[in-house]
């Protein structure tokens, strides 16, 4: 009677792992990919219209100012200077670009209207628009 098992069968399950590995590894990485984009954009969209709601409530404006390719500041108007009140940083895989900083009024509006990118790897993956009138808009772009 034989025990264990031979190095031949050792090999093809060895194999047989190795391709297995070949085949998901890229898969995963991109699902990772994904989940960070969409992490990254949905906590920047919560965090702008939080802006909006506390410049209407708070009778303040509010800041979103991009200080890093992965991170942003929120900042507040208090006495004629901008104050930080939170500061957000992404993995360093994500990359947050925008045309301008919003600045939410005490009216709920924006001073003027901005587009801000997120993306991994330098590739754009969502768009937030925010409008004159202050609604946030998201859109996937892949």
């Amino acid at each position: 009677m034989q025990r264990g098992f031979s190095i031949l069968e050792l090999l093809v399950v060895m194999a047989l792992i190795a391709i297995c590995l070949t085949i998901t590894m890229p898969v995963l990485a991109n699902m990772e990919t994904r989940y960070s984009v969409k992490s990254a954009t949905s906590t920047l969209t919560l965090d702008l219209l939080a802006m909006r709601y506390r410049a209407v409530s708070e009778n303040a404006g509010y800041r979103l100012r991009v200080d890093a390719p992965n991170a942003y500041v929120i900042e507040k108007k208090t006495s004629g200077e901008w104050i930080e009140r939170r500061r957000r940083v992404f993995n360093e895989r994500v990359t947050i670009e925008t045309n301008n900083d919003p600045v939410f009024t005490r009216d709920g509006s924006v001073t003027s209207m901005s587009t801000t990118y997120v993306g991994c790897y330098g590739r754009r993956y969502s768009k937030v628009s925010i409008a004159i009138t202050g609604r946030v808009k998201v859109e996937k772009l892949n």
